[in-house]
């Protein structure tokens, strides 16, 4: 194995390990809407997963912006940006929304369909390496469950 293997293998087990630490946060939210444990806090926990939902799902639509520019494709620069534009609305406090506002329930099946249409749109795409569509379908699927885990709390 040459350095520039050695480096590609470091840079996989490494996205990987950062890409495992970011889905606790998600299992965290996910737990604290069951466990009575939390019991007020729950609901601040509630709001730092939404949060903490926008933020990931910008990031990650943001390897899109940059893929994107390396390629020259306005189109895509476009694409990118929605996915930060809906993360930012699952966030907005009710009295800013139409109607009654929205519900937390309304919030998190936002982000569990903005995680699932970004990776779609990946896979379609398939600007990517495999060890990293392989490594975003795994990470998406488990924030997906986790967001669902709690959204079905609230119901």
């Amino acid at each position: 194995m040459d350095d520039d293997d050695l480096t590609a293998a470091k840079t996989v087990r490494f996205a990987t390990f950062l890409g495992a630490l970011g889905v606790i946060s998600f299992a965290v939210g996910a737990l604290a809407a069951w466990v009575p444990l939390f019991g007020e806090a729950s609901g601040a926990l509630l709001s730092w997963i939404l949060v903490y939902g926008a933020v990931i799902l910008s990031f990650m639509a943001g390897t899109i912006w940059g893929v994107a520019i390396k390629e020259s494709r306005a189109g895509r620069l476009v694409w990118a940006v929605i996915p930060a534009l809906v993360g930012w609305a699952a966030t907005l406090p009710p009295y800013l929304l139409p109607g009654d506002g929205g519900s937390d329930v309304w919030r998190l099946a936002t982000l569990i369909v903005a995680f699932g249409a970004l990776l779609i749109s990946e896979l379609i795409d398939r600007d990517w390496d495999s060890w990293y569509l392989t490594l975003r379908v795994r990470l998406s699927l488990a924030v997906m469950t986790f967001l669902l885990i709690t959204m079905l709390r609230l119901v």
